[in-house]
């Protein structure tokens, strides 16, 4: 175990320059001693194809046409642009266009002129409806929230049952045992006195009032 014993190198025959290399990578020269080669002679023996050429192609056809006469014929028919119309408003030669100093009908004289915009008509819609959705939902809220008066029919009803109901109550109360020495007992007449007395507020709050209102 541990380093493998070898025989050390020869120090008379030395390595060379790419001698430890394959042989694809060395080449002969004329006296039979390796050279160096390149990364293309070692790896890229066959050329490849070579690239398109940028130059174009076809050849410009000659034209007989004389541009130097088109250019002045084309000028003669031209129409010559008419002038600018400036005002001078200082003695130092201070000029302005007419057109936009106010001077001249620009907008007076348009077809659309004294008409709103397309785009504030839209806006104002777009407005006016969103104005129509918030009214509509504060008077959704607002009836949600609100008291709801009622009627003399509902509230005749609900007396008649109040009154009925009481007397449900008191015959339950005059049915009582005369000796109430029992618990039970006791918690059951305090209960019917109770009951009556809460029914007996109600039917002199309905009766106080000529309009009841209650929440939904």
């Amino acid at each position: 175990m541990g380093v493998p014993k070898v025989p050390p190198p020869d120090p008379e025959n030395y390595l060379k320059m790419r001698y430890s290399a394959g042989d694809v990578c060395r080449k002969q020269n004329s006296d039979g001693l390796p050279e160096k080669k390149s990364f293309y002679d070692c790896y890229l023996r066959n050329k490849k194809e070579p690239l398109p050429s940028v130059k174009p192609t076809e050849v410009n056809s000659f034209s007989c046409k004389d541009f130097i006469k088109c250019n002045v014929k084309n000028v003669d028919n031209a129409v010559p642009p008419k002038p600018r119309a400036f005002l001078v408003d200082t003695r130092t030669g201070h000029k302005f266009d007419v057109k936009y100093s106010g001077l001249q009908p620009l907008y007076v004289k348009r077809k659309n002129y004294g008409e709103l915009p397309k785009y504030l008509t839209e806006r104002e819609k777009a407005a006016s409806e969103a104005q129509k959705d918030y009214e509509e939902y504060l008077r959704q809220l607002k009836e949600k929230n609100s008291l709801q008066a009622i009627s003399t029919d509902q509230k005749q009803a609900l007396l008649d049952r109040l009154k009925s109901k009481w007397q449900q109550r008191y015959k339950q109360y005059q049915s009582l045992s005369v000796m109430i020495d029992t618990p039970p007992k006791m918690h059951h007449k305090l209960w019917l006195e109770k009951e009556m007395e809460d029914i007996e507020k109600d039917i002199k709050l309905l009766e106080g009032y000529d309009y009841i209102y209650v929440a939904k």
